[in-house]
């Protein structure tokens, strides 16, 4: 899951938690 929280980051920004592990 890790591999698509970072594909959508630019995406899902500030939609995904995982957003602000990866930024």
């Amino acid at each position: 899951m890790a591999t698509q929280i970072i594909d959508d980051t630019p995406r899902t920004k500030g939609k995904r938690s995982g957003v602000g592990i990866i930024e």
